[in-house]
């Protein structure tokens, strides 16, 4: 409290140190247990005390039933801010924008509370081999929640919760211009673009006629059919332009012709 005041800080959120290893618990009653041992201990020693000290409840993410049950009851009956989900370990059922997860999504929207993606263990990220731990350390934390960043927009959590807010932390802001060039650079036709955890079908609405005298005039078609019908076209006019292309004898310049172009600086 004497920091807090010092620096002027109005409150802190109290973050766990070991307890962010959560993610690693294989067993589901152990992972339920410990998190709701962590989140009374953390109310009832600090959080109840004082109300400019928060907490994040850790959630049982290897049960994603009781994961949501622990996060409304840490928000509704601990007064805690939101809940911590692990970037990586063996608890995790799969990438953190996979349709298993979206039912916690859901009940964190409804409670109007926060999410945050926090670095607990550096496990299973292509360093496991490393004799020494820096580059682990600083490596893993921006590239483990980068990942599951990704994850999480590439398969459409924040256009299915539009009101969900989660936090990416510990990794630094540095990898956000990186993670966000490379994620537009990739985004295109020449990559497919499959979102397989959505089961449900998009319903294609048919083309409406627009009749003039009895005949066929127009044919007005939903948006997003008409994107995908220009997507086609574009796809066409680029196999007939790599067709003629082939067709052409190919000319080669020589290296010293070619710089011959460009005047020396």
């Amino acid at each position: 409290m004497r920091f807090l005041d010092d620096t002027g800080i109005s409150c802190s959120v109290l973050y766990p140190t070991f307890g962010l290893a959560v993610g690693r618990f294989v067993s589901e009653h152990w992972a339920i247990a410990a998190c709701r041992a962590y989140n009374n201990w953390l109310h009832e020693k600090f959080t109840s005390k004082n109300s400019r000290l928060k907490g994040m409840a850790l959630l049982p993410i290897q049960d994603v039933e009781a994961a949501a049950l622990e996060l409304r009851r840490a928000v509704k009956e601990l007064g805690m801010l939101g809940g911590m989900l692990p970037s990586n370990g063996e608890g995790i059922k799969n990438h953190l924008g996979a349709n298993v997860y979206w039912p916690l999504y859901a009940e964190a929207e409804k409670l109007g509370s926060s999410l945050a993606v926090h670095v607990g263990s550096l496990h299973h990220l292509g360093m496991d081999g490393f004799s020494t731990y820096y580059p682990v350390h600083a490596l893993g934390h921006p590239f483990g929640i980068a990942i599951q960043a990704a994850g999480m927009l590439a398969h459409g959590i924040f256009e299915r919760f539009p009101k969900l807010r989660v936090a990416f932390l510990e990794g630094g802001s540095t990898w956000v211009p990186f993670f966000l060039d490379r994620l537009d650079r990739s985004y295109h036709r020449g990559h497919l673009q499959v979102d397989l955890d959505v089961k449900a079908k998009r319903k294609r609405k048919d083309p409406e006629i627009v009749m003039r005298g009895g005949k066929p005039a127009a044919i007005i078609l939903d948006i997003d059919e008409y994107r995908e019908l220009l997507e086609r076209v574009e796809d066409a006019d680029d196999l007939k332009m790599l067709k003629q292309m082939r067709k052409r004898p190919l000319k080669f310049r020589k290296l010293e012709d070619v710089l011959k172009d460009f005047p020396r600086v």
